[in-house]
């Protein structure tokens, strides 16, 4: 019986289930009341430099007070680089990464189409922060700064999905752009509304290169400043590996990391594109030697390929590694509260009053995990699940927060030096928390 209890008390806390966190318009006036300083010091600079946004667009019928519309579209000038934009959330993609989306909704079918008959196969994704209003959607803000995505790869899978999927494509991002302005807010606006809209967002973009990478003058002693922005910053996450092995935390870094990690800076986008087509050309021509189709597999092992694709190994791969981290804390913390609600519940379980309400249940069908109801349990317990919901939005929402908004620092950072500088910053705000949180169990526990 207690083997029985325990499944259904693991069973029960599973469902309870969580959200990834989404930051609100009021975390955002939060994060961009930030000071901004272009020159930032490693050693003693605390608050993070401002995250821009584009102005709020809002939906229909309801803008706040005073808040305009937004026309379907906009007049374009003739040599104005647009692009289409699929916002893909609250998550940042650094540039230099593959990256592989399902596509299933009709206006981003019509999306791909469109970048394949037009031969640019490249659209932007930037951050993406909704606007709330009594727990509905109203608007969208978009970061200004997001990252270009080329499409490599795409399989029509309509038949295999019953429709339900339309193309797998395989991509990588490519470059930064800054994004001047939605030309179609409309068409945004209108789904937000309720209403159907067929096409997808476009934006005016510029293009972005580090202003210390490529053609021109740089101060005299800009290599020295970058050689010990990159050797602070290894040392500082040196610094956090080595007070993550010691306190035995379940998700760490690997010490070797430590001086295999490439802080190198991003090339140039033109660089970046030649060095890309050179890898489709070293897949193709694998492909053709094994007879096989381009994209069998999507990301192939052939040692041509993986030297073309070491060539753009830097500092994105770090932030990229980075941002793993932080999601396997966060669902590290979401399985230690689970864990917490799962010990109390099969105490109840094992307890008289549990027994008897388990008994009351259905019997389960063979092969079937005996189940609890949640209106069977007494009302503390109910607290209790509604309490460990509150905590793990109270707990993940600064994790995600950090991960987020910390990476779209990254991607906006006008220098490579500059990106290692904040780097290391995320390594030894990581290092002081775990310090903190170490210094109050002592406290506790004396």
């Amino acid at each position: 019986m207690g083997t029985r209890l325990i499944s259904t008390a693991l069973l029960l806390a599973s469902a309870v289930s969580f959200s990834v966190f989404t930051p609100t318009s009021t975390t955002k006036r939060t994060l961009l009341s930030s000071p901004t300083d272009d020159d930032i010091s490693y050693d003693d600079f605390d608050s993070p430099p401002t995250v821009k946004f584009l102005p709020t667009t809002f939906s229909i019928p309801k803008p706040p007070r005073g808040a305009p519309i937004p026309p379907r579209s906009t007049t374009l000038s003739s040599n104005a680089n647009i692009l289409p934009c699929f916002p893909l959330g609250a998550t940042v993609y650094p540039p230099l990464q593959p990256q592989i989306l399902n596509i299933f909704e009709p206006r981003y079918r019509k999306m791909y189409n469109d970048i394949l008959l037009s031969g640019s196969r490249r659209f932007v994704t930037t951050l993406s922060v909704p606007e709330m209003r009594n727990g509905k959607q109203i608007g969208s803000n978009f970061a200004e700064v997001g990252s270009v995505w080329y499409l490599e790869e795409l399989k029509e899978v309509s038949e295999m999905t019953q429709d339900r999927v339309k193309f797998v494509c395989r991509h990588f991002v490519e470059s930064r752009v800054r994004i001047k302005r939605v030309v179609n807010p409309g068409d945004w606006v209108q789904s937000l509304s309720g209403a159907s809209s067929s096409d997808y967002l476009k934006v005016e973009v510029d293009y972005l290169e580090d202003d210390d990478v490529g053609e021109g003058e740089l101060p005299t002693t800009y290599e020295a400043d970058t050689a010990a922005t990159i050797e602070s910053c290894r040392a500082e996450f040196k610094r956090l590996v080595d007070l993550q092995h010691d306190l035995a935390e379940d998700v760490r870094f690997t010490p070797s990391l430590v001086e295999s990690m490439d802080l190198s800076p991003s090339p140039l986008r033109e660089e970046v594109i030649a060095v890309r087509a050179r890898t489709s050309a070293a897949r193709a021509a694998s492909a053709e030697e094994k007879d096989e189709d381009v994209g069998a597999g999507f990301m192939g092992d052939m040692e041509d390929v993986g030297e073309l694709e070491a060539e753009l190994t830097t500092v994105w791969n770090m932030v990229e590694l980075w941002q793993s981290y932080i999601n396997q804390r966060l669902v590290a913390r979401q399985r230690e509260l689970q864990q917490e609600f799962q010990n109390k519940l099969v105490k109840y379980l094992m307890s008289g009053e549990g027994q008897e309400n388990a008994k009351k249940d259905v019997k389960p069908m063979p092969g079937q995990q005996p189940q609890i109801s949640y209106s069977d349990l007494p009302q503390d317990m109910k607290d209790e699940i509604n309490s460990l919901k509150s905590r793990i939005t109270a707990e993940v929402e600064p994790l995600v927060m950090e991960n987020n908004l910390g990476v779209q620092r990254l991607l906006a950072a006008k220098t490579h030096e500059k990106r290692v500088k904040l780097l290391g910053k995320e390594f030894s705000n990581e290092r002081k928390r775990l310090e903190a949180r170490e210094s109050l169990k002592k406290m506790l526990s004396s």
